[in-house]
Protein backbone atom coordinates (compact mmCIF):
# COMPACT_ATOMS: atom_id res chain seq x y z
CA UNK A 1 0.00 0.00 0.00
CA UNK A 2 3.13 2.20 0.67
CA UNK A 3 4.43 1.33 -1.84
CA UNK A 4 1.95 2.38 -4.18
CA UNK A 5 1.20 5.66 -2.48
CA UNK A 6 4.29 6.63 -3.12
CA UNK A 7 5.10 6.07 -6.82
CA UNK A 8 2.06 7.10 -7.51
CA UNK A 9 2.87 10.37 -5.60
CA UNK A 10 6.10 10.24 -7.83
CA UNK A 11 4.31 9.50 -10.78
CA UNK A 12 1.78 12.79 -10.39
CA UNK A 13 4.61 15.11 -9.15
CA UNK A 14 6.08 14.21 -12.79
CA UNK A 15 2.74 14.37 -14.76
CA UNK A 16 1.87 17.92 -13.42
CA UNK A 17 4.61 19.83 -13.61
CA UNK A 18 3.86 23.24 -13.57
CA UNK A 19 4.85 24.69 -16.50
CA UNK A 20 6.96 27.01 -14.97
CA UNK A 21 10.11 24.06 -15.91
CA UNK A 22 10.33 22.14 -18.47
CA UNK A 23 9.48 17.98 -17.99
CA UNK A 24 12.22 15.42 -17.62
CA UNK A 25 12.55 13.69 -20.68
CA UNK A 26 11.94 10.20 -20.37
CA UNK A 27 14.29 8.15 -22.90
CA UNK A 28 12.83 5.14 -24.45
CA UNK A 29 15.23 2.64 -26.34
CA UNK A 30 13.63 1.37 -29.48
CA UNK A 31 16.44 -1.22 -31.40
CA UNK A 32 17.09 0.11 -34.65
CA UNK A 33 14.59 3.19 -34.97
CA UNK A 34 16.95 4.77 -37.26
CA UNK A 35 15.33 2.41 -39.85
CA UNK A 36 12.42 3.67 -39.80
CA UNK A 37 13.66 6.93 -41.05
CA UNK A 38 12.32 5.82 -44.76
CA UNK A 39 8.66 6.89 -43.70
CA UNK A 40 8.71 10.26 -44.20
CA UNK A 41 6.66 11.86 -41.11
CA UNK A 42 4.98 15.29 -41.22
CA UNK A 43 4.12 16.80 -37.64
CA UNK A 44 1.35 18.91 -37.65
CA UNK A 45 -0.12 18.49 -34.21
CA UNK A 46 -0.33 22.13 -32.46
CA UNK A 47 1.55 23.51 -30.18
CA UNK A 48 -0.10 23.18 -27.03
CA UNK A 49 -0.06 19.41 -27.50
CA UNK A 50 3.43 19.38 -27.25
CA UNK A 51 3.49 20.32 -23.90
CA UNK A 52 1.84 19.47 -20.25
CA UNK A 53 -0.75 21.53 -18.07
CA UNK A 54 -3.24 21.47 -15.12
CA UNK A 55 -6.46 22.24 -16.68
CA UNK A 56 -7.24 23.12 -13.28
CA UNK A 57 -6.29 23.29 -9.65
CA UNK A 58 -9.40 24.43 -8.26
CA UNK A 59 -11.51 21.21 -6.79
CA UNK A 60 -15.08 22.62 -7.94
CA UNK A 61 -14.14 23.04 -11.62
CA UNK A 62 -15.49 20.35 -13.89
CA UNK A 63 -11.09 20.35 -15.10
CA UNK A 64 -10.02 19.37 -11.83
CA UNK A 65 -8.23 16.65 -11.40
CA UNK A 66 -7.28 16.47 -15.31
CA UNK A 67 -4.09 17.17 -16.92
CA UNK A 68 -2.25 17.37 -20.44
CA UNK A 69 0.48 15.52 -20.37
CA UNK A 70 1.88 16.40 -23.98
CA UNK A 71 3.92 14.60 -26.18
CA UNK A 72 7.25 15.76 -25.89
CA UNK A 73 8.38 14.50 -22.60
CA UNK A 74 9.18 11.21 -24.48
CA UNK A 75 12.39 10.97 -25.99
CA UNK A 76 11.94 9.46 -29.52
CA UNK A 77 8.50 12.23 -29.62
CA UNK A 78 5.04 10.24 -29.40
CA UNK A 79 5.54 10.80 -33.54
CA UNK A 80 8.24 9.86 -33.99
CA UNK A 81 7.24 6.18 -32.08
CA UNK A 82 4.47 5.93 -34.61
CA UNK A 83 6.39 6.64 -37.27
CA UNK A 84 9.11 3.32 -36.33
CA UNK A 85 5.60 1.38 -35.53
CA UNK A 86 4.02 2.43 -38.86
CA UNK A 87 7.45 1.17 -40.27
CA UNK A 88 7.30 -2.18 -38.30
CA UNK A 89 4.08 -2.73 -39.16
CA UNK A 90 3.77 -1.38 -42.62
CA UNK A 91 7.23 -1.19 -44.07
CA UNK A 92 7.17 -4.85 -45.79
CA UNK A 93 5.05 -3.14 -49.06
CA UNK A 94 6.92 -1.70 -51.91
CA UNK A 95 5.35 1.55 -51.92
CA UNK A 96 6.58 4.27 -49.90
CA UNK A 97 5.17 5.19 -46.68
CA UNK A 98 3.97 9.24 -45.75
CA UNK A 99 2.67 9.49 -41.99
CA UNK A 100 1.00 13.03 -41.25
CA UNK A 101 0.10 13.59 -37.64
CA UNK A 102 -2.86 15.98 -37.13
CA UNK A 103 -3.14 15.39 -33.10
CA UNK A 104 -1.25 13.35 -30.94
CA UNK A 105 -1.93 13.73 -27.14
CA UNK A 106 -2.44 12.44 -23.84
CA UNK A 107 -4.39 13.41 -20.74
CA UNK A 108 -4.50 11.74 -17.54
CA UNK A 109 -7.85 11.73 -15.86
CA UNK A 110 -7.63 11.54 -11.49
CA UNK A 111 -10.73 13.53 -11.52
CA UNK A 112 -13.09 10.75 -9.55
CA UNK A 113 -10.39 9.87 -7.12
CA UNK A 114 -9.36 13.43 -6.33
CA UNK A 115 -12.75 15.01 -6.07
CA UNK A 116 -13.59 11.90 -4.04
CA UNK A 117 -11.08 12.74 -1.50
CA UNK A 118 -12.05 16.52 -0.70
CA UNK A 119 -10.97 16.87 2.56
CA UNK A 120 -7.05 15.83 1.79
CA UNK A 121 -7.34 18.11 -1.80
CA UNK A 122 -8.33 20.72 0.82
CA UNK A 123 -5.71 20.13 3.16
CA UNK A 124 -2.84 19.29 1.02
CA UNK A 125 -3.43 20.68 -2.38
CA UNK A 126 -3.29 18.28 -5.49
CA UNK A 127 -0.62 16.42 -4.37
CA UNK A 128 -2.57 15.51 -1.22
CA UNK A 129 -5.43 14.33 -3.40
CA UNK A 130 -3.67 12.32 -5.04
CA UNK A 131 -2.00 10.43 -2.47
CA UNK A 132 -5.61 10.05 -1.03
CA UNK A 133 -6.81 8.43 -4.01
CA UNK A 134 -3.55 5.97 -4.85
CA UNK A 135 -5.15 3.58 -3.00
CA UNK A 136 -8.27 3.37 -4.68
CA UNK A 137 -6.48 2.96 -8.38
CA UNK A 138 -7.52 -0.18 -9.97
CA UNK A 139 -4.48 -1.63 -11.92
CA UNK A 140 -6.47 -4.48 -13.42
CA UNK A 141 -9.07 -2.63 -15.39
CA UNK A 142 -8.22 -3.12 -19.50
CA UNK A 143 -8.03 -0.90 -22.28
CA UNK A 144 -10.91 0.78 -24.12
CA UNK A 145 -10.26 1.55 -27.82
CA UNK A 146 -12.86 3.50 -30.39
CA UNK A 147 -13.07 5.20 -33.74
CA UNK A 148 -14.06 9.09 -32.68
CA UNK A 149 -14.63 12.15 -35.10
CA UNK A 150 -11.31 14.19 -35.64
CA UNK A 151 -14.02 17.35 -35.19
CA UNK A 152 -14.06 16.59 -31.54
CA UNK A 153 -10.23 17.63 -31.23
CA UNK A 154 -10.86 20.38 -33.52
CA UNK A 155 -13.13 22.32 -31.97
CA UNK A 156 -12.91 22.49 -28.51
CA UNK A 157 -11.60 25.47 -27.57
CA UNK A 158 -9.06 26.61 -24.18
CA UNK A 159 -11.50 26.77 -21.94
CA UNK A 160 -13.33 23.68 -22.61
CA UNK A 161 -10.35 21.29 -23.38
CA UNK A 162 -11.22 19.01 -20.06
CA UNK A 163 -13.59 17.47 -22.03
CA UNK A 164 -11.04 15.58 -24.36
CA UNK A 165 -9.42 13.94 -20.74
CA UNK A 166 -13.43 12.79 -19.98
CA UNK A 167 -14.57 9.15 -19.99
CA UNK A 168 -17.96 7.39 -20.36
CA UNK A 169 -19.17 4.78 -17.96
CA UNK A 170 -18.81 2.25 -20.41
CA UNK A 171 -15.22 3.34 -21.38
CA UNK A 172 -14.38 3.34 -17.59
CA UNK A 173 -17.09 1.69 -15.18
CA UNK A 174 -15.27 1.58 -11.95
CA UNK A 175 -14.10 5.26 -12.63
CA UNK A 176 -10.54 4.60 -12.26
CA UNK A 177 -7.14 6.86 -12.80
CA UNK A 178 -6.87 6.51 -16.60
CA UNK A 179 -4.67 8.03 -19.57
CA UNK A 180 -6.64 8.85 -22.47
CA UNK A 181 -4.60 9.01 -25.46
CA UNK A 182 -5.93 10.61 -28.88
CA UNK A 183 -4.38 9.77 -32.29
CA UNK A 184 -6.03 11.53 -35.49
CA UNK A 185 -2.86 10.66 -38.22
CA UNK A 186 -2.85 9.91 -41.61
CA UNK A 187 -1.04 7.18 -43.70
CA UNK A 188 -0.55 7.82 -47.37
CA UNK A 189 -3.85 10.13 -47.12
CA UNK A 190 -5.85 7.71 -45.52
CA UNK A 191 -6.34 9.73 -42.41
CA UNK A 192 -7.91 7.24 -39.12
CA UNK A 193 -8.87 8.95 -35.52
CA UNK A 194 -8.76 7.13 -32.27
CA UNK A 195 -9.26 7.25 -28.48
CA UNK A 196 -7.46 4.65 -26.48
CA UNK A 197 -7.96 4.42 -22.35
CA UNK A 198 -5.71 2.83 -20.41
CA UNK A 199 -4.89 2.05 -16.37
CA UNK A 200 -2.45 4.40 -14.98
CA UNK A 201 -0.25 2.01 -13.99
CA UNK A 202 2.66 1.55 -11.42
CA UNK A 203 5.46 -0.08 -13.53
CA UNK A 204 9.13 -0.17 -13.03
CA UNK A 205 9.92 -1.33 -16.29
CA UNK A 206 8.22 1.35 -18.78
CA UNK A 207 6.87 5.09 -18.08
CA UNK A 208 3.39 5.07 -17.77
CA UNK A 209 3.02 7.59 -20.97
CA UNK A 210 4.81 5.03 -23.15
CA UNK A 211 2.52 2.11 -22.13
CA UNK A 212 -0.56 4.36 -23.30
CA UNK A 213 1.23 5.18 -26.14
CA UNK A 214 1.84 1.69 -27.27
CA UNK A 215 -1.38 0.64 -26.61
CA UNK A 216 -3.05 4.03 -28.31
CA UNK A 217 -1.00 2.87 -31.88
CA UNK A 218 -1.85 -0.65 -32.22
CA UNK A 219 -5.32 -0.13 -32.00
CA UNK A 220 -4.40 2.85 -34.52
CA UNK A 221 -2.70 0.63 -36.98
CA UNK A 222 -5.49 -2.17 -36.26
CA UNK A 223 -7.93 0.20 -37.42
CA UNK A 224 -6.04 1.14 -40.56
CA UNK A 225 -5.69 -2.00 -41.83
CA UNK A 226 -8.92 -3.10 -41.09
CA UNK A 227 -10.33 0.23 -43.76
CA UNK A 228 -7.31 -0.46 -45.69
Amino acid sequence: MMKNIFCFLLLFLTLITLGCAKPAVNFITIPDISKSDSVTLKDLRPEKEKSIKVLSYLITSNAYGINREGGDSLEPSMPRILQHRVYEKLGGSNSALELTVYHMVVYSNMQAQMKGSVLWGTLAGPVGGAVAAAGSNDENITSHSSIVDPVLLESTNTKDEYKHGLYTEKENPNKTNVLITYIDAGINGRRVCIKNISPLPFSKNQHPLNIALESAIDYYLDQYQKNS
